[in-house]
């Protein structure tokens, strides 16, 4: 109790010793310093099952009804293809290692040595996908939760690698693919082909792109890292690297879709867009996909002699790239990469803002390859990469470095931008063969933490509450935090309503909470008693930062303030008698 009430026999009068009891005390969170330490702004997922090489040439997509990633990847281990997605309620998966991801097998006996995926905005989606053989490719759909597997194209003398898939307007997908040919006098042909899979019954339509420079009497390069896209207003595009003839360098071209006749091939024109030797390897495309956002048709690209990352853009002004009287792009060089090696390159965009992830083997702080991020910030603006007038243009960014262990990470790489603008990469662990996700973390929650009454007598109790927010978008697995408190033990009885589970130590003084979910948009409480055991004094404490696998770090901080229990003291004074003689 609060006061105690002691009878004593004195020859002084005292009465009750006043006091006050403070109101509670809630301090609000404050970053954790380490949150604006690059590569620290990532968050890392491998997803393996540590047995199987896994992550090969990985495809990623949004998936619109919830705005999480799915990720399409070769397991070369068991010669088949997986998908790995994000549940967005952060729990009940299969893989991942925090089990919020799930992952199935669509195929197996070789299927998905090379993948394409892309989502319609009622959930349905479709996967492009060769063999490990390279002689047939097929197109997976959806419909209603339930997926059809149909041959575009099998032929045991030809090769189809680099499939490339699109939503038409129509709702129905788009296919392409590159293509090896052989011809009956030994000599070869590579090209590109647009499919157009049939509706209802029947074979599908394939229209081949051949360009006008290919010799097809001899081996050629025609074809290869094909990209694909379609813009919002329907338009098809395909860019590709291209070696005209035995014995010229490969350059990068571009085919776009035409109402009339093409140059090139059948309702299609090609143009050339960067001639110089090498250019055209690991090819990521985009087509305007928004109005009045400064959106336009932009191709990166791996530059193999020069181990260069490019960037190439078209406008209506004549520029120092293309030929053949399609002189409007323009080229630029964002950063030396290096080379030797299998790369990867992806592009993405938000807003009409271009992001570029890569695979840069010629870091000067690394010895081994490292996966970055180019993000376009406009001439003089502050960068730390591009070249020329571009100089300084671009954001160059590390995104992960391999850790301690120094994996070589970012090879085969693929990027997403989910509809609140954030980042998403699929890549290739070389070293570990594993699949990683790389996502910029979104906004701490808020973390607060108060006692209540603030100040208590000793052997009296508080309540303790701690109160996450989440304001993101993005539901927040795998929250962790420990409070050890010096005022006192903690009693049974806890409440918890942000999942995963809570548990005592250190003689009763420190609550730790591991691997909580909280949904998008909402808040959780933990609540305990605290039995005020130490001395008198002041308690100021912090807790260890609130962690999670999507969001920043944060710490909370309240103080509790102990009394000495107060005595009440009733003092009774006894006079003599007064006697008259």
């Amino acid at each position: 109790m609060k006061l105690r009430t002691l009878l004593i026999m004195l020859s002084v009068v005292s009465g009750l010793l006043p006091h006050t009891l403070l109101p509670s005390s809630a301090a609000m969170a404050t970053l954790s310093p380490d949150a604006f330490l690059s590569p620290a702004d990532w968050a890392i997922t491998t997803i393996d099952d540590e047995v199987s090489v896994m992550g090969l040439r990985p495809s990623i997509a949004i998936n619109p009804l919830d705005n999480q990633p799915w990720v399409t990847h070769y397991d070369a281990s068991n010669a088949r293809f997986g998908v790995a997605y994000r549940r967005s309620s952060g729990l009940g998966g299969n893989c991942g290692p925090h089990a919020n991801w799930g992952c199935f097998v669509p195929a197996g006996n070789g299927a998905g040595h090379q993948t394409d995926l892309v989502f319609k905005q009622n959930g349905d989606y479709a996967i492009a996908y060769t063999f490990a053989d390279g002689h047939q490719i097929n197109l997976m759909t959806t419909q209603a939760g339930m997926s059809t597997h149909q041959v575009i194209e099998v032929a045991g003398d030809e090769t189809y690698r680099y499939p490339g898939v699109e939503f038409a307007a129509d709702g129905s997908p788009r296919v392409v693919y590159s293509h090896y040919m052989p011809w009956p006098d030994g000599g070869s042909y590579d090209g590109v082909t647009y499919y157009v899979p049939p509706m209802g019954s029947g074979s599908g339509t394939g229209t081949a792109i051949s360009n006008t420079y290919v010799d097809s009497l001899s081996p050629t390069t025609h074809g290869a890292y094909a990209s694909f896209d379609i813009s919002q207003a329907g338009l098809a595009g395909i860019a590709f690297r291209s070696r005209p003839q035995l014995g010229t360098p490969n350059t990068l071209m571009y085919a776009e879709y035409r109402a009339n006749d093409g140059d090139c091939a059948l309702k299609w024109d090609c143009m050339q867009v960067d001639p110089s030797a090498g250019s055209g390897n690991y090819i990521s495309l985009h087509l305007p996909q928004c109005t009045n956002c400064n959106d336009a048709t932009r191709i990166a690209y791996y530059n193999s002699d020069a181990g260069e990352l490019r960037f190439a853009r078209y406008s209506a002004s004549t520029h120092q790239c293309g030929a053949g009287g399609h002189n409007h792009w323009y080229c630029s060089k964002i950063d030396s990469v290096g080379g030797g090696e299998e790369m990867g390159v992806a592009m993405a965009h938000h807003n009409g803002i271009p992001f570029i992830a890569y695979y840069d083997n010629n870091d000067p702080g690394y010895t081994h390859g490292i996966l970055k991020l180019a993000s376009y910030v406009g001439p003089n603006a502050g960068g730390t990469c591009g070249f020329g007038d571009q100089l300084n243009a671009w954001t160059c960014e590390i995104v992960d470095t391999g850790g301690a262990a120094q994996h070589k990470v970012g090879q085969h790489a693929a990027m997403a931008i989910d509809s609140m603008g954030r980042i998403f990469i699929a890549y290739y662990d070389a070293t570990d063969g594993s699949l990683r996700i790389a996502s910029r973390r979104v906004t701490a929650p808020l973390f607060t933490k108060s006692y209540t009454p603030a100040t208590v007598y000793q052997g009296d109790t508080s309540t303790v509450q701690y109160v996450i927010h989440n304001t993101s978008q993005t539901t927040l697995t795998g929250l962790t935090f420990s409070d050890t408190h010096l005022g006192g033990k903690l009693l049974p009885g806890i409440t918890n309503t942000c999942g995963g589970s809570v548990s005592l130590s250190d003689a009763d003084q420190t609550i730790t909470l591991k691997n909580g979910v909280l949904a998008k948009s909402s808040q959780c409480l933990i609540t305990a008693t605290l039995q005020a055991t130490a001395n008198p004094g002041t308690y100021p404490d912090a807790t260890a930062s609130l962690t999670s696998h999507e969001s920043y770090t944060m710490t909370a901080t309240a103080t509790l303030i102990i009394k000495a229990e107060i005595a009440e003291i009733v003092v009774k004074v006894f006079l003599p008698s007064l006697t008259r003689n």
